[in-house]
């Protein structure tokens, strides 16, 4: 059985204190995906590629994070969590069950990526 999922594009932010922030680009449209609980990473990635005309060549970054009512105003926030494999979309579909408007975070471009990697090595 599917569930929608919804794809929203943007990039994450480190502000001060160590809190996380996913600024989301008003200008891309948020998608509704159809996802199994046993969909590999993958498929993901593909179905990624085909909503927002991803090229091969550029590379997609796939987190999550939790809701903001479970977050203390101020205080110090986790990073998000990345989606690398097919145990992290299953991780993702079980978190989802609990939280059900989760949606997937989207950033892809070599730039945007790699601004990514190097605040969570920071």
């Amino acid at each position: 059985m599917g569930h929608l999922v919804r794809l929203v594009v943007g990039d994450w932010q480190r502000l001060a204190q160590e809190t996380w922030k996913f600024d989301i680009d008003n200008t891309q449209v948020k998608y509704d995906v159809v996802l199994r609980e046993n969909e590999t990473y993958n498929d993901l990635v593909e179905m990624v590629r085909g909503k927002y005309h991803v090229l091969p060549s550029e590379v997609v970054a796939l987190t999550y994070d939790f809701p903001d009512w479970r977050k203390i105003p101020g205080d110090y926030t986790t990073p998000p969590v990345d989606i690398l494999e097919d145990g992290d979309v299953e991780l993702f579909m079980a978190v989802r069950m609990d939280f059900v408007n989760l949606a997937i975070c989207v950033a892809y471009g070599n730039e945007d990526v790699d601004c990514y990697k190097i605040m969570r090595r920071e």
